[in-house]
């Protein structure tokens, strides 16, 4: 797909802004990156969800894509996947991982 096509999927997917989306939590817990509980910082110490939200849970098809090598072409796939089913929190989680920023320019 190209950017702007994958941007625009992506922010309907999101709702009509985008801008709720609060940091992931990474690795998901018992996800394929095991590694971590999806809410605690590498020092161990919980990490905050942001405005007392809880942390979006990073769709399992986009972690796998991730921890194969870094495959950003396959998590990409995994997010157009997930807009296309209209599963807005998986879709702000992938992109918050993937560091896409949902918000539309200047909001």
């Amino acid at each position: 797909k190209e950017a702007a096509e994958r941007l625009s999927a992506w922010r309907q997917a999101c709702g009509p802004t985008g801008s709720s989306v609060t940091p992931v939590g990474h690795p998901p817990e018992g996800g394929p990156a095991a590694g971590g509980s999806g809410g605690v910082a590498p020092d161990g110490d919980p990490a905050p969800a942001g405005e007392g939200r809880p942390r979006p849970s990073l769709p399992a098809a986009v972690d796998a894509a991730l921890a194969a090598d870094l495959d950003t072409p396959g998590a990409l796939a995994a997010g157009d996947e997930l807009a296309e089913r209209g599963d807005g929190p998986g879709v702000a989680a992938a992109a918050a991982v993937l560091g896409v920023e949902l918000s539309p320019a200047g909001g």
